[in-house]
């Protein structure tokens, strides 16, 4: 089954690993600003501006990465869905007419959201 998912995630991959590289950048700076509250708790006066400055670039860093890396792994998410979508079309052109006559309208269509669905929740 890996090698299946494997060779299905193949042509996302370098957009899933800048994704997860982006999620790491993200999750490391979310705690710089408590680093930065702390700091500020036990230095003198006129370094808390310079935390305060640290503070806030981190948090922006942390935004742009997060909101990054959700948009890269959606827009993959979407293509991957796609193209799961046109294969099964492409499978479903090559049924004998007899299939579509025993299963309906609603059993086609059945097989086809749960496979869609399964690949989007995993």
């Amino acid at each position: 089954m890996y090698r299946a998912l494997w060779a299905l995630l193949r042509p996302y991959r370098f957009v899933l690993i800048f994704a997860v590289i982006l999620q790491a950048i993200a999750g490391i700076s979310s705690l710089i600003p408590w680093v930065a509250i702390s700091q500020i708790a036990l230095s003198p006066v006129e370094q808390g501006n310079t935390w305060v400055i640290i503070a806030f670039i981190s948090g922006v860093v942390w935004l742009v990465c997060q909101t990054l890396a959700l948009y890269l792994t959606h827009q993959t998410d979407n293509q991957l869905c796609y193209q799961l979508r046109l294969k099964i079309l492409n499978k479903l052109n090559r049924l004998p007419l007899s299939e579509f006559v025993y299963a309906g309208k609603e059993g086609i269509q059945k097989i086809v959201d749960r496979d869609v669905r399964l690949l989007h929740q995993l």
